[in-house]
């Protein structure tokens, strides 16, 4: 007896509308293919559906769904193109139905010219299950017989023995699409299963490495990279990237730096370890990617007039992140060069506000990479110093005073003080230290404090 896949209500509701304008066309059936195949055999849910149809294009398919459907929460056909000098072989149609993001696509046959660009055309179920990336991402779940088909023969048993192994041999699979091998690290990370010792093989061949830098865009990179940064297990997929020797093809740093594996698995495990100390929620996409930036943090390159942090780069150029996320990595890295300025040893109460005032709302997250980072460069002792800084924040509660606003305005101290607006940053600042640490919110009070400040100033 094959494999049985419990579908939900809702993907009955969205398998039926596929079902009925299927039929519309007599000869097109339309498959699940994939990831979700794979997850639900493996009892985990799954809202993205790779529906792969014969003898239709998916835009096409998908176009002629939205006219048909009425009743139905549908958004407007997207469509991806493809692009075959970058590994992206397939026109995608994408569709969100019911809240599902579902891709409509073209099975697919490949040949190859000598420039190892392939020509796409259409082919069988079994033809293109031997061009997936893994034989557990090469089911499919025909939607008429409601069956699960294994056309490699032995993508149900090697998810059933937690393998990664593709369906051809490896070289030919990954110069097809070199991203597969960043592929492989994810679905490592993701779902702990062993890599097949045929891969392994094959990511030694610098021929690969080489394909990787050059045929997959960034921006395809990137994708994979977020995936891995956002599970539980990510740091693994990472560390087999460190392990594998794919820092460069994959991250592509601006400066040449050694990464040695056994430095970035003391890393993980440290950070592990300062975590369990506390149990604090803290943003786990970024603590798992510096498994890799950690060996390039504090670093800076050229960047027209100024310099730029290596780790900034990587996140903007190298794997294009949004504006945000690179001000984040960007902002850790000046966290990074502002701890490693400060004497931990004669920390006070103002210092530890003035700390976290600095580094704003990653403060944690960049202490712990302070201190894994001083750990593994065998500098114990600062290592222990980050931890009492993280430990008395943590006990004093002043973990969000970064959020505390000033009580006197920037115009009301210019004119009390007697100084320029442009002058009123650092006495700002001064003022919210002042009552945080005195707990009071007379602004009278304050204002005093910054005259004696002023005066201070004023004679040195």
């Amino acid at each position: 007896m094959g494999v049985q896949i419990n579908c939900t209500e809702a993907e009955e509701d969205i398998f039926n509308l596929i079902r009925s304008h299927a039929k519309e066309f007599g000869n097109v059936t339309p498959r699940v293919a994939g990831g979700w195949v794979r997850d639900k055999i493996m009892g985990h849910p799954s809202f993205d559906m790779d529906i792969a149809l014969e003898n239709i294009s998916g835009y096409k398919f998908a176009a002629g769904l939205m006219k048909s459907s009425t009743g139905q929460k549908l958004t407007e056909v997207h469509v991806i193109k493809d692009n075959p000098e970058k590994s992206k072989h397939l026109e995608t149609a994408v569709v969100r139905i019911n809240g599902f993001c579902v891709d409509f696509v073209n099975l697919r046959n490949e040949t190859y010219s000598e420039t190892r660009i392939p020509n796409v055309n259409p082919g069988t179920p079994q033809e293109d299950a031997f061009r997936r990336d893994l034989t557990i991402n090469s089911l499919f779940y025909n939607l008429f017989t409601k069956e699960v088909e294994d056309y490699t023969g032995r993508g149900i048993d090697d998810i059933k023995n937690k393998l990664l192994i593709t369906p051809l041999d490896p070289r030919t699979t990954l110069f097809d699409d070199p991203l597969r091998l960043v592929r492989i690290f994810r679905f490592h990370s993701k779902l702990g299963f062993k890599i097949d010792g045929k891969i392994e093989e094959a990511l030694m061949d610098e021929r690969i490495k080489r394909a990787l830098g050059k045929k997959v865009s960034n921006e395809r990179i990137h994708i994979e990279i977020f995936k891995i940064l956002h599970y539980p297990r990510g740091q693994y997929g990472l560390l087999e990237i460190v392990r594998r020797g794919y820092v460069s093809p994959v991250f592509k740093p601006p400066v040449e730096r050694e990464t040695p594996y056994e430095k970035g698995l003391m890393f993980c495990e440290t950070v592990e370890k300062i975590t369990n100390l506390w149990g604090r929620t803290y943003r786990r996409e970024i603590l798992n990617l510096y498994t890799v930036l950690c060996f390039f943090s504090r670093s800076t390159v050229p960047n027209g007039k100024s310099l730029l942090f290596s780790n900034a780069y990587i996140m903007k150029i190298s794997l294009p992140s949004s504006r945000r996320f690179v001000k984040t990595i960007n902002k850790i890295e000046e966290s990074l060069v502002f701890l490693s300025g400060y004497d931990m040893k004669k920390i006070g109460d103002e210092d530890l506000i003035r700390i976290v005032r600095f580094m704003g709302e990653t403060w944690y997250e960049s202490l712990v990479i302070y201190s894994a980072i001083e750990y593994i460069e065998d500098n114990h002792e600062k290592y222990e110093d980050g931890l009492r800084v993280v430990y008395s924040i943590i006990q004093q509660e002043i973990g969000e005073c970064y959020l505390v606003k000033p009580i006197i305005d920037t115009r009301c101290l210019a004119e009390t003080l007697g100084i320029p607006k442009s002058d009123t940053g650092f006495y700002i600042e001064e003022s919210v230290v002042y009552q945080l640490l005195n707990r009071t919110s007379e602004p009278e009070e304050i204002i005093n404090y910054l005259r004696r400040i002023k005066t201070s100033r004023n004679v040195n």
